[in-house]
């Protein structure tokens, strides 16, 4: 029997089970030489990425989900920048692809050659010596194409687009990047209370382990990630690349997180060892504060 404290996996897993017919066929594609379509494949890519997370988090039970965390924030960041690509550079979308790709297998090839050049220098690479004067020319068309369409948008000296920020901003997705884009990047960048409060036990001794905070992260992962799948579904069939999908699935994954009596947060009233009288006693909600 499952355990109740899995209980959102096991009802998410059961939606994903009856929609994986349609992700395995539409996960098939057609490859041309010329690359043609290709932001509808980084889209279709993106979307079967969700798809797979998702399976794999409703499935997974293990003190290893801690490390599923920046998974999420790259499914994220994704989102966004595909919306803010589609919505600003209509008929040019493959393109701007096209050059970005260029610019990372440039920038990869450097870096590589560089790292091997010293730790490894017997080793064969992909690299030419004009791949640095090339990359800079890649930098600059992309940087061309963007003045064309984005004329009031600053823009990092070294950086080809703008930050995600202000692509979440354009795009009406602020909050839902300043919450879940914010805490999934806690776990790729140094945070030192994302490593301190992976201490726990009876005081004074303490174990460090990412197994402490197991039904958090799992809690929050499956959470926010079918939140994010679902976001994903709608915006893709909005722009009419998921053809013949049946969104019934996806407004039953909403209706039972909307339904959800509790939210995972970012800061936790058990890691500020506040008790329940605690916690109703002296903290409010939102809402309670702006009736």
């Amino acid at each position: 029997m499952e355990e109740p404290k899995y209980r959102l996996n096991e009802i998410l897993s059961r939606i994903f089970q009856r929609l994986k017919p349609y992700f395995d066929n539409y996960s098939q594609d057609i490859s041309f030489p010329e690359n043609t379509q290709m932001f509808k494949k980084v889209l279709k890519a993106t979307v079967i990425k969700s798809f797979e997370f998702n399976s794999s988090i409703n499935s997974l039970r293990g003190d290893h989900i801690y490390f599923m965390m920046p998974s999420l924030r790259g499914i994220c960041e994704e989102y966004i920048v595909e919306r803010f690509i589609a919505e600003h550079f209509k008929g040019n979308q493959d393109n701007i692809l096209q050059l970005w790709m260029q610019c990372d297998i440039y920038e990869s090839s450097i870096v590589q050659w560089q790292y091997f050049e010293k730790v490894k220098p017997g080793q064969i690479l992909f690299y030419k010596a004009d791949f640095p004067e090339k990359l800079e020319n890649v930098k600059d068309e992309i940087r061309n194409e963007i003045k064309k369409k984005l004329h009031n948008f600053k823009i990092n000296k070294n950086a080809i687009l703008p930050s995600v920020y202000s692509m979440a901003k354009e795009c009406n997705l602020l909050e839902f990047y300043n919450y879940l884009y914010h805490a999934t990047s806690n776990f790729v960048h140094f945070n030192p209370r994302q490593l301190v409060r992976m201490g726990w036990g009876d005081l004074p001794e303490i174990q460090f382990s990412t197994a402490n905070f197991t039904m958090y992260y799992n809690d929050f992962t499956c959470f926010y990630s079918a939140l994010l799948f679902c976001e994903l579904c709608d915006w893709l069939s909005s722009v009419e690349c998921l053809p013949d999908f049946d969104s019934t699935q996806i407004n039953e994954v909403r209706d039972i997180l909307a339904k959800e009596k509790h939210w995972p947060e970012l800061v936790t009233f058990e890691e500020m060892n506040i008790g329940a009288f605690s916690r109703f006693t002296f903290y409010d909600s939102p809402n309670s504060l702006s009736s």
